[in-house]
This record gives C-alpha cells, sequence and structure tokens, in this order.
C-alpha cells in the first residue's frame, strides 16, 4: 500500500468513526428524552408501551452501531499493522470497490458469501 493509499484509508476510517460516534450521542439523547417524557406521564399506559417499544428499537440500532463502531476500530489497528485491505480467510486483497463500500470489512466477497 502506497503512503497515499495507507493516509485515504485513515481518513476515511477516522470519518466513519466520528459519524458512528456522532449518531451513538444522538441516540442516547433520544433515549433520555423517551425518559423524561415517560417520567412527566407515569399514568399513560399508551405512552409508556410506546415508549418501551422505541426503547426497544433504540437499544437496538445502538448496538448495530456499536458493532460496527468496534468493526472500524479493528480496521483501523489492520491499518497500522500492515494488514487492512487482505481477506482474513483467503489472505487475498480485497477489491478497492468494497472496500469503498464497506472500509472495515475483513472478507473479500467470495469469503463474505462462503461465510453465508
Amino acid at each position: 500500500m502506497t503512503p497515499e493509499q495507507h493516509e485515504h484509508w485513515r481518513k476515511r476510517l477516522e470519518d466513519e468513526e466520528r459519524n458512528l460516534l456522532a449518531e451513538l450521542g444522538r441516540t442516547d439523547d433520544e433515549y433520555l428524552g423517551s425518559v423524561e417524557a415517560q417520567q412527566e406521564n407515569p399514568d399513560d399506559s399508551a405512552a409508556r408501551a410506546w415508549d418501551e417499544s422505541s426503547k426497544d428499537t433504540t437499544y437496538q440500532l445502538e448496538q448495530r452501531q456499536r458493532d460496527r463502531l468496534d468493526a472500524v476500530h479493528d480496521a483501523q489497528q489492520r491499518l497500522e499493522r500492515n494488514e487492512f485491505g487482505v481477506c482474513a480467510n483467503c489472505q487475498e486483497d480485497i477489491d478497492p470497490r468494497r472496500l469503498e463500500l464497506v472500509p472495515w470489512t475483513q472478507l473479500c466477497v467470495r469469503c463474505e458469501s462462503e461465510a453465508h
């Protein structure tokens, strides 16, 4: 990998990390807002049911974002170890077009499809 490519991927992963952290902050704010609303209307059963559903959805979204953030951090480590862009399964180079779409991926398209 050239120094220019390394810098490109470093910035790309940092941007993804920054975006995910911002999304997680918004998710936390939404959760806090729903807790405050429930405290204001503790006897409203429809509001409580909606709130529980909202909390569950928020939790699932937050968990997916945290999982992706972990994957981004793993990709940053692979980049520093000069292992970024190499399939963890077959050791072949991952297509740069795939990396542009999913820069945290560890598998090439072939190995990913075989895994599922």
